[in-house]
């Protein structure tokens, strides 16, 4: 019969919770603020580009930040009026997904918050109105969201409140390849291009 007892210390370090690679994380922030505002516990994640529940480097970033400031995860998603000429199938498709990560984030006892309007409005005024230790936002290269997290950290500055961003594959690419055929020669396969950890990517590298 397996134990009920706590785990042991190396499979607690295996938890995903544990964090993530600082390579994956840059701070959007003016460097004075840090890394969490003092005196504060709760871990704000504003989804954007992933729009899921498992699988997510920013999540687990924000629940990794959640822990260590002794708080809750709270995560929001805004609906803008209009994006990139998106139609009415894109957004019913698009909000029927975040019914199902909403669902998820609910039986894991998350709080989930769907805002609407411009996120440089939204955002920090829900950051300000939770008192949080920190916001996180996933990455974009596209260059409207990008805009987007700039002008919400542009804010969350204003009121002391750091804005991390996790990138799943920006600097991860540095260390590949330029040509994706060259994958072959290196034994990574497409998944590892876009998901495989920078660790996994170098040693591949130099073999």
């Amino acid at each position: 019969m397996a134990s009920s007892g706590p785990p042991d210390a190396k499979r607690a370090k295996r938890e995903p919770c544990a964090g993530i690679r600082a390579e994956r994380v840059r701070m959007l922030s003016k460097p004075a603020i840090g890394r969490l505002a003092p005196g504060r516990s709760m871990v704000l994640y504003w989804m954007s580009r992933d729009q899921r529940a498992a699988d997510n480097w920013a999540a687990l970033h924000a629940r990794s930040l959640a822990a260590e400031a002794g708080g809750s995860l709270v995560v929001a998603f805004n609906l803008v009026p209009s994006f990139l000429g998106a139609t009415y199938r894109h957004f019913h498709f698009m909000l029927t997904g975040l019914a199902e990560t909403e669902a998820t984030l609910r039986s894991q006892h998350i709080a989930f918050h769907l805002l609407r309007g411009q996120a440089e409005n939204t955002i920090p005024a829900l950051a300000g109105e939770l008192s949080v230790a920190a916001v996180v936002c996933d990455f974009c290269p596209l260059r409207v969201p990008a805009a987007w997290a700039a002008s919400v950290a542009a804010k969350l500055d204003a009121l002391g409140i750091p804005l991390h961003q996790v990138c799943e594959m920006q600097r991860l690419r540095a260390s590949l390849p330029k040509n994706p055929s060259l994958l072959l020669h290196t034994g990574l396969t497409t998944y590892d291009w876009y998901h495989c950890d920078l660790s996994v990517a170098s040693a591949h590298n130099h073999m």
